[in-house]
């Protein structure tokens, strides 16, 4: 399944190497410079997973996180930073996104990030239309039972 990736990044070299990195991946790439620019990709197509320089200038990392996320509440976002990768990954979950990976990252490192987070993307979207149909049957979903036996627990435990 072709996944779509937006990396929002103010270098145009980091935005190459992350390119590069993914491109044996089945993803469309889709790029951003600046906040305004990863508001307005989102707004006019949907996208599995944002990879985010954590620094971008204009605007804090949390509000970009909250803006992304709203826009697309199933959308797993993947921040990119310097520093000490425990404290990164700690803040990112703390501010909503599914993780930090911290500069410099191997091939690997990223790729394994980016499936942990599509996971969890999926699950989260699971999880709200399991929800939505619930909420839809008002929780009173029938059991159906095909043997005889099955059956007439389930008529017994009906009269009782």
């Amino acid at each position: 399944m072709l996944q779509r990736i937006l990396i929002v990044d103010p270098s145009e070299s980091a935005q190459t190497a992350l390119a590069e990195a993914l491109a044996g991946e089945a993803a469309e790439l889709l790029a951003a410079r600046t906040p305004e620019q990863a508001v307005a990709q989102l707004a006019s197509s949907e996208v599995d997973v944002i990879l985010c320089d954590r620094d971008l200038d204009g605007i804090d990392d949390f509000d970009l996180v909250w803006q992304l996320a709203r826009l697309q509440p199933d959308v797993a976002i993947l921040l990119t930073a310097e520093g000490d990768r425990a404290a990164l990954a700690a803040d990112a979950l703390r501010r909503g996104a599914c993780g930090c990976l911290a500069r410099p990252f191997s091939t690997g490192e990223l790729l394994l990030a980016l499936r942990s987070c599509r996971q969890r993307a999926e699950l989260g979207r699971s999880n709200r239309l399991l929800r939505r149909e619930l909420d839809r049957t008002g929780g009173d979903t029938p059991i159906v039972a095909a043997s005889p036996v099955m059956s007439e627990l389930l008529e017994r435990l009906e009269r009782l």
